[in-house]
């Protein structure tokens, strides 16, 4: 009975453990909008609009994770205010930078976890050989995220090439687990086109037809 009892709570663990880390990479790819969004106000010197359904993803990010991210980088700015002598704030950049990270620092977890067979173990060992300390490699993650994110894609794209002593069983779970670590990436690309497809052919529609003005005017 208690084996029983120890084998479904590990089961449901582990199917929240995976929900949690989707869910990171999905917020993630909200960010990584959120983030352009900043970079672009920064550019041209006016803010970027979401429209669509992104719209309000975007401003749960701003409203919600941004705050939390913010609340635990509060020690840096209490540490900068007292090195420079006046009050120093992060800029909604860099936050949402460094957040960024951190929901590639989890899809990197899900992908050693789940992109292996064996496991954690197995790609640990392979991860060390490669990149050091596991410690290394999420600050790595967290703070320089667009060069991992191109190291990732160079190792999917061309793995067998990269690592040709490799078995065709390995090489096979290196691409897979590579792609699930750029999972935030993707889906802020699949986001991207499925907002402009809804914006396009539905959101204008509806505000085209039910503006008098508009409808005055094409008649």
């Amino acid at each position: 009975m208690w084996q029983i009892l120890k084998h479904q709570f590990s089961t449901l663990r582990g199917a929240a453990n995976q929900l949690f880390i989707q869910v990171a990479a999905v917020f993630g790819a909200v960010g990584i909008l959120a983030l352009f969004g900043e970079v672009y106000s920064a550019i041209f010197l006016f803010e970027f609009e979401f429209k669509g359904f992104l719209e309000p993803l975007v401003n749960f990010w701003r409203e919600v994770f941004r705050p939390a991210a913010a609340f635990f980088l509060r020690p840096i700015e209490a540490l900068l205010s007292l090195v420079f002598g006046f009050e120093f704030r992060i800029p909604s950049i860099i936050i949402d930078y460094i957040a960024v990270g951190i929901t590639f620092l989890f899809a990197r977890w899900r992908a050693s976890v789940g992109g292996w067979k064996g496991g954690l173990t197995k790609a640990k060992g392979w991860l060390q050989r490669k990149t050091g300390t596991i410690a290394w490699l999420a600050v790595k993650t967290v703070f320089v995220w667009p060069a991992e994110l191109v190291h990732m894609t160079r190792n999917l794209l061309f793995a067998r090439k990269r690592f040709p002593e490799r078995s065709n069983e390995d090489i096979a779970q290196i691409r897979y687990s590579h792609l699930l670590g750029l999972s935030p990436a993707f889906i802020a690309i699949i986001l991207s086109i499925s907002n402009w497809i809804y914006v396009i052919f539905f959101e204008i529609p509806m505000k085209l037809s039910s503006d008098p003005t508009i409808v005055t005017l094409s008649v």
